[in-house]
């Protein structure tokens, strides 16, 4: 773990704080204890001089006698030691030793001075007294002359309780002045490391993403200059992502908006972008870090993918996935090493494509049948021209024609509804003569057939809002199918109120709709039984005119049913029609 600014701060003033403390400490009793050793030397130097004028008549005598007891005297009242020697280091007297035990002590630095002209202060261990000693000399001198050299000796030792205290001292002080640095110096650095600390934890925060993070310092200076500038430096961040996130927040509504399905991969073939158009096709919503070809498992697509890689110029591609067919257009982008691709659903145009086909095999067909009939039985008439034939094929040739008639008729109306500009002739309809209109045509037929037939009006509205003439002939052409594919039963006609829609309800018994056809009865020409289709003269146009009829009103159409059990066609539709 990374030690903190602050540890290192104090850390580094506490190593010199020590170092000055222990230098000062040592400094002071060097010199408080260099100062009381020069006292005291010059305390003792001032007894010498004195010493040397009461001693020098018994050394210009050389009475050395009564100078053993003086001696003696002079050192247990001073408590020191005190030695005679002459000029060549033979000890003469000395208030602590035999002088006939001493050696010679001219080689030592004090009497060595003394005899070369110096004066000098010597402190050492003296093995003859067992204490740590300070010597000084001082001559005697007679006539211009050293006649002898007087020797002080201070125990060091009884004076060592007065330095040991004057030590203890000092060492306090210095730990005093220690325990207050590192005070001082741990609030110097908190003073110092906190606005960086504050600068860290608000940097850390705008880093996890909140912008609304300020630093506000107590230090002025330039710690407020930091503070104002780092501030004002997040709010330009704040406005910058804000504008950042609002242009991707826009971007991504206009893509989502495109009905067109974008993808985006990473040069590894990873997703990473997408829009919701993208997730209707695969009917899924995350794919992050997913391979696209885990979401579409086509070859194609992994084909096409490997030519866009391989292309300088953008691609297309038709690709099937599932049961939709898509045109999908892409480019590889070099300098981001990532590929987009746009699928274009194309399942209308070729559903069109297909229904396109189908009208015209359709129509063909359908126009071909009576055509031929036509020609088949005009080219029998050539044959046998007796008023006979003709009296029994022109009933025959009428009935085609008729039908080729109705076809096209049938063509030019679906023809008409499909048009944009279409515009209803809307009016206000009463529903009771609208039912009596569309039903009686069918009173004979349903007589003949022995059908039971009811329309139940008890919870419809009175009127509703559209176009009378087309929506009487989308009631003919229900009922007229109900009519012809029902061989016995019943039909019933229910028209009940919903909210603010009117639902029409055409029930029959009849011979029903397989369920595979369920969804392509509303196709043109397309007919579930063709030989009951043709024999009652149908075009297989008629439901496809129904549902134009419907959709154009604003309403909806569905149909159940299955083999043998009848079929009922719903319609909803809006009671008020609005201006567009």
């Amino acid at each position: 773990m990374k030690k903190s600014l602050f540890f290192k701060i104090w850390l580094g003033f506490l190593v010199l704080i020590i170092i000055f403390v222990i230098l000062f400490d040592a400094l002071v009793f060097r010199s408080v204890h260099d100062f009381y050793i020069n006292n005291l030397s010059e305390h003792y130097r001032d007894i010498g001089a004195y010493l040397v004028k009461d001693l020098n008549p018994y050394v210009s005598v050389k009475n050395y006698s009564l100078l053993k007891e003086k001696l003696k005297l002079i050192a247990g009242d001073l408590k020191i030691r005190v030695t005679i020697v002459n000029t060549n280091g033979i000890v003469l007297e000395d208030s602590e030793s035999e002088t006939i035990l001493m050696a010679n002590i001219s080689d030592r630095p004090e009497i060595a001075d003394i005899i070369s002209g110096k004066k000098n202060l010597s402190i050492r261990y003296s093995k003859a007294t067992g204490n740590e000693m300070s010597y000084m000399a001082l001559p005697f001198i007679e006539n211009g002359k050293i006649i002898g050299i007087l020797r002080l000796g201070v125990f060091l030792n009884k004076n060592e309780r007065f330095i040991d205290s004057i030590k203890w001292k000092i060492i306090f002080i210095g730990l005093l002045i220690l325990i207050l640095s590192i005070v001082i110096s741990a609030l110097f650095s908190e003073w110092v490391t906190y606005p960086i600390q504050s600068l860290i934890n608000m940097s850390n925060e705008i880093a996890i993403g909140n912008f609304k993070a300020r630093l506000y310092l107590k230090q002025g200076g330039e710690f407020k200059i930091l503070s104002d500038c780092f501030n004002m430096m997040t709010e330009k961040i704040e406005q910058l992502f804000e504008t950042v996130n609002k242009q991707k927040e826009e971007f991504r509504a206009l893509v989502d908006s495109v009905l067109e399905g974008i993808l985006l991969l990473d040069e590894k073939d990873s997703i990473i972008q997408w829009n919701k158009g993208f997730e209707k096709i695969v009917s899924a919503a995350d794919f992050q870090e997913k391979h696209y070809w885990e979401v579409i498992r086509e070859a194609s697509l992994i084909s096409f993918v490997d030519r866009l890689k391989e292309s300088e110029v953008p691609l297309s591609k038709e690709i099937k996935i599932g049961v939709e067919y898509y045109l999908a257009s892409g480019a590889f982008l070099k300098k981001e090493r990532r590929t987009i691709i746009i699928f274009h659903n194309i399942t209308g145009l070729k559903n069109l494509e297909v229904t396109k086909r189908d009208l015209i095999l359709n129509a063909s067909h359908e126009l071909r049948t009576p055509l031929t009939a036509i020609k088949g039985f005009l080219e029998t008439i050539s044959l046998e021209p007796t008023g006979k034939s003709i009296q029994k094929y022109l009933p025959i040739i009428q009935k085609h024609t008729d039908r080729l008639i109705a076809i096209v008729d049938d063509l030019l109306k679906l023809s008409d509804l499909e048009r944009p500009e279409y515009k209803l002739n809307v009016t206000k309809i009463d529903i009771k003569n609208l039912m009596e209109a569309s039903t009686k045509i069918f009173a004979k037929r349903i007589e003949d057939k022995g059908l039971s037939f009811r329309v139940d009006l008890f919870e419809a509205p009175k009127t509703i809002e559209g176009d009378e003439f087309l929506l009487q002939e989308m009631l003919i052409n229900l009922i007229d199918n109900a009519v012809k594919y029902t061989d016995q039963g019943e039909i019933r006609i229910v028209v009940q109120k919903s909210d603010d829609r009117v639902i029409f309800r055409i029930i029959d018994t009849g011979i029903g709709i397989p369920e595979e056809s369920l969804t392509r009865i509303f196709e043109r020409f397309y007919v579930v039984d063709k030989s009951r289709s043709r024999r009652s003269g149908g075009t297989g146009l008629g439901l496809s005119i129904v549902k134009h009829i419907v959709l154009l009103h604003s309403g909806t159409i569905n149909v159940n049913s299955s083999s043998g059990s009848g079929t009922v066609f719903t319609i909803s539709l809006p009671i008020k029609l609005t201006k567009n």
